[in-house]
């Protein structure tokens, strides 16, 4: 998974930020989640990310940030963006799936995706226009592909199982599958 070393590492933040060992971080972990996380040890565990990745975070980063799988998100694309993590985009299926659904569930359904099947149409009923261009911003970004706009199809973006199929043609992520199957 590409951002397990990152999540290690935020763990190892939280855990000194907090003094506590005990803190494992996943994915769907949010602010909530940890009482001791208010806005200043926020502010503290921002400074601490800067420092241990070297990168710098804008404020206006944070906003869509729901949870920690967004924030390892935003870490790997400064990292990305700096050259010191070099992306890996063979993933299996049922990771970009995950990644879609995290994506989607934070920017789109105010209840989250837990009633959100692979199959169910995105077009029009969860995701506008203008939620097509953050989804194609987010699928560029996260898996390094460069989306035309002959591309943007509902044969290719209409629900989180085309949009994983479409990810894995354009990230040759099927040899993966085959060989290892």
């Amino acid at each position: 998974m590409r951002d397990r070393s990152t999540l290690d590492e935020l763990t190892d933040i939280f855990n000194e930020v907090f003094m506590d060992e005990t803190i494992i971080l996943t994915r769907d972990v949010r602010p909530t989640d940890l009482a001791q996380w208010d806005s200043l040890s926020h502010i503290t565990i921002a400074v601490a990310v800067e420092s241990r990745f070297g990168i710098k975070f804008k404020s206006s980063e944070f906003e869509g940030i729901t949870n920690i799988g967004d924030f390892a998100d935003l870490i790997d694309r400064k990292r990305i963006d700096a050259g010191s993590l070099v992306p890996t985009y063979g993933e299996q299926p049922g990771e970009i799936s995950h990644a879609v659904r995290d994506f989607i569930g934070g920017n789109f359904l105010a209840e989250g995706t837990a009633s959100l099947q692979d199959d169910d149409r995105l077009l029009d009923s969860v995701i506008d226009s203008n939620g097509v261009l953050e989804l194609v911003a987010f699928l560029e970004d996260r898996f390094g592909v460069s989306i035309t706009d002959d591309e943007l199809t509902a044969a290719n973006l209409e629900s989180i199982k085309k949009i994983v199929a479409y990810i894995v043609r354009k990230t040759g992520s099927e040899q993966s599958v085959m060989a290892s199957g």
